[in-house]
């Protein structure tokens, strides 16, 4: 019993310092504990900005494939790079005024261009996708564009919302200019081609869609020609996004001595996506002027003449009377889908059947 009483007395008299010490440190420190209730107040905005985003993706995109899940990390996986770049520096432009307000600041503001850069990457990813997908998936369609629709236009409120403010702190309060609302306020102004091609491309593939009548050439002949333009828009929007990034650039250097440091990832992004975009419309516009003498020198074939047998593409191996798509045949008396044998002329001008060789394999 004695070593029972011991310990009770012993927890008793531990308990009873515990608490007066603290009731002496609440007193001491009552002010220094107003300053860390902050982080409650940190703590609130994280939790609903996360259950926001979660609802906002949900009602948008519904549930998220695991492609546009890798795609979305892949392309912020240099945005660390530029919150540290950032965050650099902001300390030496600041100085001595750089504190604890300053860097939950900047926290704040970077956190919410995340949000913002995630939710337009992830409608880019969706526009590309969203028609093969639920084309035949019995769906009702009608309310899953509504929901897409509404998520672009939300995007684009909130860019120009957020480009006005951007302007506003520019030309208003040019003497006391804010380094944060300079620096995010571009990162949003730059983010906004993004939607206008993601709209532009959004309403490109509804309007096919929607479409009922075929094309002269069929319909992946009229696919062609939108791949190109969106090819050609998309070139557009990352030459405007370029100039952007060599203005802010210059005009950084001009104001504040110090280059631009966090836009050199997304800069680097954009000039790559230029240059790839770049050579792939070329490719696809040397392709078309091949494709367009290749099917001047085609013509249609009579398929009432074509025996079961031979009423099949053996390049597709589907059927040759099947509809939108038009028949031609080679001077070697083998009959093709147009836009399967026009793919086989722009790699080689052999029949894929026979083999044979020559400029006069492509006529009649």
């Amino acid at each position: 019993m004695s070593t029972v009483r011991r310990r009770s007395l012993s927890v008793g008299v531990a308990g009873t310092v515990a608490y007066m010490s603290y009731q002496k440190m609440s007193v001491a420190t009552y002010f220094k504990l107003l300053d860390y209730s902050r982080f409650g107040i940190i703590n609130l905005i994280l939790v609903s900005s996360y259950y926001s985003s979660k609802f906002v993706k949900w009602v948008v995109f519904g549930e998220l494939r695991p492609t546009e899940i890798q795609n979305l990390k892949d392309s912020l996986f240099y945005t660390s790079y530029e919150f540290i770049l950032g965050l650099i520096m902001v300390r030496v432009l600041n100085g001595d005024v750089f504190d604890w307000n300053q860097a939950l600041k900047y926290g704040g503001f970077f956190l919410s261009v995340l949000l913002l850069k995630s939710f337009h990457y992830l409608t880019m990813d969706r526009v590309r996708n969203i028609f093969p997908m639920y084309k035949h998936s019995g769906r009702n369609l009608t309310l899953l564009h509504l929901r897409f629709a509404m998520g672009i236009v939300l995007l684009h409120y909130v860019d120009v919302v957020l480009m006005i403010q951007f302007f506003r702190e520019i030309f208003f309060n040019s003497k006391q200019m804010d380094l944060l609302v300079l620096i995010f306020g571009f990162e949003v102004f730059n983010l906004h081609p993004l939607i206008v091609y993601t709209s532009i491309t959004y309403l490109g593939n509804y309007l096919e869609f929607r479409r009922q009548s075929p094309s002269r050439y069929g319909d992946d002949y009229r696919s062609d020609l939108k791949e190109r333009i969106f090819h050609l828009v998309d070139v557009i929007v990352n030459i405007i996004r370029l100039g952007m990034f060599i203005l802010f650039s210059s005009l950084f250097v001009t104001f504040f001595t110090i280059p631009a440091l966090h836009v050199l990832p997304s800069l680097y992004i954009c000039l790559r996506q230029l240059i790839g975009r770049t050579r792939r419309l070329i490719w696809l516009q040397k392709n078309a002027i091949k494709l367009v003498h290749i099917n001047n020198e085609l013509e249609d074939t009579d398929l009432s003449l074509m025996t079961k047998v031979d009423n099949k593409c053996v390049i597709c191996l589907d059927r040759l009377d099947s509809p939108n798509r038009t028949a031609k045949k080679l001077r070697c008396d083998h009959t093709f889908h147009s836009i399967c044998i026009q793919s086989w002329m722009l790699v080689s001008r052999n029949c894929p059947v026979c083999r044979y060789k020559g400029k006069d394999t492509v006529v009649r």
